[in-house]
């Protein structure tokens, strides 16, 4: 979790240039209903199979804790090793990374850093009770000179293309590193032993113009985005 700074450009506004409004992974389908795409275990309650869903919830908590980290000091996640959301998965001598684990790994950057105000401009899903379900989340920090950006597209069905924008930084293509997670992947696929180095990150592309970065984010993706 990155520190809470007074002092430190903020981010500023960017973009979905899609305008196609589809349901996020946490949305209720036609009839209201929450989706559920847990599968229980038969054998143990607590052990669950971990999805990239799994990894994209996470992404949008951290997100809530850099937003509110001018007055929340610390946070820990309360399962690590094979139970439900959990970081890593064992079987007798073999163990691998969960979906969730990718994110927190992605998000690692962000810690120690001076947490800045984001701003985000998104396509929604309506709910009920007049409420709307964002579906790009992102979060920001700086350390000196260097700024390190998280962006996740919530959206399972549609490819989004984010522009950010930075006060204060020059951004040239050159200075960025840019990776992203769970591209080409099903957001419900369990992932076991066999399948987990497929949730490794991959080079993302991003192009500069006008003072901007810009980058398509296909869906239930997540992308970590370092500028030098």
């Amino acid at each position: 979790m990155a520190r809470d700074s007074a002092i430190g450009p903020p981010l500023h506004p960017y973009e979905s240039k899609n305008s196609i409004q589809s349901p996020p992974f946490a949305a209720g389908n036609s009839s209201g209903n929450r989706r559920r795409w847990r599968r229980r275990n038969a054998d143990n309650g607590l052990e669950q199979p971990g999805t990239v869903l799994d990894a994209l919830s996470a992404a949008a908590v951290l997100d809530i804790f850099n937003h509110y980290s001018d007055i929340l000091t610390m946070s820990n996640i309360a399962q690590t090793v094979n139970v439900l959301q959990c970081l890593i998965e064992t079987d007798a001598d073999e163990a691998w990374a969960r979906p969730t684990y990718r994110v927190f790994d992605l998000y690692a950057p962000h810690k120690g850093n001076e947490a800045v105000q984001t701003s985000v401009e998104t396509p929604v899903r309506d709910l009920e009770d007049d409420q709307e379900r964002p579906l790009v989340g992102a979060s920001a920090s700086t350390a000196g000179d260097e700024a390190y950006v998280t962006v996740t597209n919530l959206d399972c069905r549609e490819t989004h293309t984010v522009e950010v924008s930075l006060e204060g930084m020059a951004l040239e293509p050159d200075a960025v590193d840019a990776e992203i997670l769970f591209e080409d992947q099903a957001p419900e696929t369990e992932v076991d032993a066999d399948t987990a180095a497929t949730d490794a990150a991959d080079n993302l592309d991003v192009t500069a113009d006008s003072g901007s970065l810009i980058a398509d984010l296909p869906s239930s993706t997540v992308a970590g985005i370092s500028i030098k």
